[in-house]
């Protein structure tokens, strides 16, 4: 796996966590939850 990038966003009032990375030649987007961890969002894309 390799770590891409991750960044604290306000979005729609609610704070989350932009997660992007790479695992077996697929590209990863996950919005998570910053106060309770839960995945709000995921994208995955051939790399």
């Amino acid at each position: 796996m390799t770590f891409v990038q991750c960044k604290l966003d306000v979005d729609r009032n609610q704070a989350e966590y932009e997660v992007e990375f790479y695992a077996a030649g697929v590209e990863y987007e996950v919005d998570v939850d910053a106060l309770t961890g839960e995945i709000l969002s995921y994208q995955q894309d051939r790399a």
